[in-house]
């Protein structure tokens, strides 16, 4: 389980559209082995989406052992606002 400061740099990533450091976060995260949990994989695809990261997105998404309604909210709006809308269908 990531620990909050981890989640406030993904939240302060997905806020100021950082996608480089928003990656090195990500990567700091599956070094450490943290991305098991959906709280976690879900602030991964919120900030990878806003960051105009959608294949990493698509990627944490497909990877999730779990997803919630969160999860896919995050991806179908995302993908929709991308002009993605086939696939979010």
């Amino acid at each position: 389980m990531c620990t909050p400061l981890v989640h406030e740099i993904l939240q302060i990533c997905a806020g100021t559209g950082a996608p480089a450091e928003g990656k090195a976060c990500h990567a700091h995260i599956i070094r450490a082995g943290l991305v098991a949990d959906t709280l976690t994989s879900n602030m991964l695809i919120n900030m990878c989406c806003k960051c105009g990261l959608l294949d990493c997105a698509g990627k944490v998404f497909d990877e999730m052992p779990e997803r919630s309604l969160v999860s896919w909210y995050t991806m179908i709006g995302s993908l929709s606002r991308n002009g993605e809308e086939q696939e979010a269908l």
